[in-house]
Formats: C-alpha cells, sequence, structure tokens
C-alpha cells in the first residue's frame, strides 16, 4: 500500500432517506441508542429498538456515548451525530477494557459523523483505542461532516494495534467541520481520501478539514 498526500476529491452522500424528526424503518431496519450517558454497545437495552447486527443501521444522537470493549460489533450503516427528535451529537467509542480482546466493530457499508440540519448543528465523534479495530466495507466508506449547515465531525485513532480500514474517506464537504487525529501507533488506511471537498479548493465557503498524524500511521492507495 502507497502513502500519499490526500488528495482531495468530491464526496457524494448517498444515505440521504435517514433523519427524519420522527424514525421511520428502512429496508435494513433501524435503531436508536437510548442510554444518554456512556453505556456498553453489546446491551440491548441501551437501544430503542434491538441490538446493530449487520442489517441495522444504528443511530447514535441523544449526546450518550456507545462503547464497544469486546470484538463482533456489527450494523449495517452508523450515524453519529445526526438531527433526530433524539438529539443532534452522539459518541462511539472503540476500546479494550481492562482484560481480554480489544474491541472491534464492523459495518457493513458506512459511517456517517455529524449532519446537520437548517438551523440545528449536529456534532460526531469516534474514537478507536488499545488495539480496538474499525472496518466499514461500503464504497461510502466513513464521511465526517461532509455535509451542509456546518457539522462538526471529530475522528481519533491511537495506540499500537488500533486502525481503522475504509474504502473511502471524507473530512468535510459543503459547509462541515472535520478533523482527523492519528497518532501513538494508531493506524488508518482509505483508498481514496478527500479533505475539503474539490481539488485543492475548499467544497464551501466555510469547510474545514484537518488530518494530524502523530506518531501513527495514514495511509491511501494509488
Amino acid at each position: 500500500m502507497q502513502k500519499k498526500l490526500l488528495q482531495i476529491t468530491h464526496a457524494v452522500f448517498a444515505a440521504l432517506l435517514l433523519l427524519l424528526p420522527v424514525a421511520k424503518a428502512n429496508a435494513f431496519g433501524q435503531t436508536f441508542w437510548k442510554n444518554t450517558s456512556l453505556g456498553d454497545w453489546f446491551i440491548e437495552a441501551n437501544w430503542l429498538a434491538v441490538l446493530p447486527d449487520a442489517n441495522t443501521d444504528a443511530i447514535i444522537a441523544n449526546g450518550g456515548t456507545a462503547l464497544i470493549t469486546a470484538p463482533g460489533a456489527q450494523a449495517q450503516n452508523i450515524f453519529l451525530g445526526v438531527v433526530t427528535n433524539k438529539g443532534s451529537t452522539g459518541t462511539l467509542t472503540i476500546a479494550k477494557p481492562g482484560v481480554g480482546s480489544p474491541g472491534s466493530l464492523t459495518v457493513g457499508n458506512a459511517m456517517f459523523i455529524g449532519r446537520s440540519s437548517s438551523g440545528v448543528v449536529a456534532t460526531g465523534t469516534l474514537g478507536v483505542s488499545g488495539g480496538a479495530g474499525l472496518t466499514t466495507q461500503g464504497p461510502d466508506g466513513i464521511q465526517v461532516a461532509a455535509y451542509a449547515n456546518g457539522p462538526f465531525g471529530y475522528v481519533t485513532v491511537t495506540d499500537p494495534g488500533s486502525f481503522i480500514s475504509s474504502a473511502r474517506l471524507t473530512l468535510g464537504n459543503d459547509t462541515g467541520h472535520a478533523t482527523l487525529n492519528v497518532q501513538n501507533g494508531g493506524q488508518l488506511y482509505s483508498g481514496d481520501a478527500s479533505i475539503a471537498g474539490t481539488p485543492f479548493i475548499a467544497g464551501g465557503s466555510s469547510t474545514t478539514g484537518s488530518a494530524t498524524v502523530t506518531g501513527g500511521d495514514l495511509g491511501v492507495d494509488d
């Protein structure tokens, strides 16, 4: 895998059917995080509907934090910090427990971090640490604050063995504000990447995107 400077390309958000004020089931089904503080992803009582699986979209947008500290978490799509009738901020942390194997999450399609609507600014945060891992399998990859109305998206991957693997990484587009930190031995690999819109031109008048690597590994395929 050859590393290169992130090339700025145009990102298209293809999952617009979600984020209505009232949850509406799609072909895969949806489940909303309901714990307003920190809770275990694998405890079904923390979700409004069902525990996410490979056929379920997981939405974390009520100000709470879902914590994955064991292998085997799954979802079809994940939405962090999007505007719903439950709120507009959400955090997902994938980490290692005091003992045992670190957490892992496989997303069948894509992860969307930060999507605002008119008059409501959303914020999504993703952290991967302690040797934990995240893999997205669909072509949309990970979209971080890649939408209008000024959303914020934050991604951090840290510690040896921690990784994020994605077919595509979009950091900021339109009026979104995205921040990526890869540090302390963490790794992020993407087949394609963009920062703030089209090649070498910001995607909107107030789009921002940044990627900082400190003792980590950021790789982008040619």
